[in-house]
């Protein structure tokens, strides 16, 4: 019939799910056939009510879905689940449900958006379950190299080859020169999970402006060492960003003649690279004269400012 194996999310991650709203799409046609809401592992009872034997042969609305997903398992297909919105209150959980089914009952797929930006909260937006459970359930990355972190967001497709991701993060971006002669490598960020690492081999610039009039930047690189991509792949950078930040580029500029320390983090100069003191200790030589300072005194002493 089929295995439950995969059909849940961790303690971990339901608590930082909150409320949802998600749906459920046929991969036989890419076809999306059911919308709900809920919290913990909500998006998967469906499944469970299949697995559990839930006859099949009345058309009402739970029978029908239930019959879609045996149909699904039946031809050795997998029901694809998406979470659309999550950290939200009960509430706002119904009205996004609601609106989401009027829309698709009116409209379905005849859409086609001009959006460049997504909207706000979309680091809380469509994800797969497998793509939430890799971000909300990721141990964090602490950064021992200079790198830029590049969030790739709104291009990336987990079905992408290698050779597609490269291009989709090498071009073109904002970024000063002088951070770019600091940086040894990219890291290819989406939903704040490191997806690759590149040792970065040339800087280049786009033939013309923006129309903005921004010079914008490319690198060539190749994969970093099979180490590197080890200690950082599929961590954690989510601290990089905060909630609604727009720019997609942030750095770990690493100067080790200038570093700020406090109980629980390091923060050096640049934009920011934090991580836990223990580990700090072990890539670092702390100054013992130096006094410790609360991280919200970094700001102040990256800009400068007294």
């Amino acid at each position: 019939m089929g295995s439950r194996e995969g059909l849940c999310f961790s303690p971990s991650v339901c608590e930082q799910l909150g409320d949802y709203v998600y749906c459920l799409v046929d991969p036989r046609d890419g076809t999306i056939f059911y919308i709900g809401r809920g919290k913990n592992n909500r998006i998967y009872a469906h499944e469970h009510s299949y697995l559990d034997g839930i006859p099949v042969d009345e058309e009402d609305e739970v029978k029908g879905k239930i019959k879609r997903i045996s149909e699904i398992y039946k031809g050795n297909r997998q029901v694809e689940r998406y979470i659309i919105r999550h950290g939200l209150t009960e509430d706002v959980a119904k009205e996004v449900e609601a609106t989401l089914i009027d829309f698709i009952n009116e409209f379905g797929h005849s859409c086609h958006l001009a959006n460049q930006i997504a909207g706000f909260g979309s680091d809380r937006g469509l994800a797969s379950d497998e793509d939430i459970k890799e971000a909300l359930g990721a141990e964090e990355a602490v950064i021992g190299h200079s790198a830029i972190l590049i969030n790739i967001n709104q291009k990336y497709k987990s079905s992408m080859s290698e050779d597609d991701l490269y291009k989709t993060v090498k071009c073109c971006w904002i970024i000063g020169e002088k951070r770019r002669k600091k940086a040894d490598y990219v890291f290819a960020v989406y939903r704040g999970i490191i997806r690759e690492v590149y040792r970065i081999t040339d800087w280049y610039e786009r033939n013309s402006p923006d129309d903005k009039g921004n010079r914008r930047v490319g690198f060539d690189g190749t994969f970093a060492s099979e180490e590197i991509r080890e200690r950082y792949k599929k961590k954690s950078v989510r601290n990089y960003w905060k909630k609604g930040a727009q720019n997609p580029i942030k750095y770990a500029i690493h100067d080790q003649s200038k570093q700020f320390y406090s109980d629980k983090f390091v923060w050096q100069p640049g934009d920011i690279t934090i991580m836990d003191r223990d580990e700090a200790d072990k890539l670092f030589k702390p100054d013992p004269k130096k006094d410790w300072i609360d991280p919200e005194d970094a700001e102040v002493l990256r800009s400068g400012k007294s």
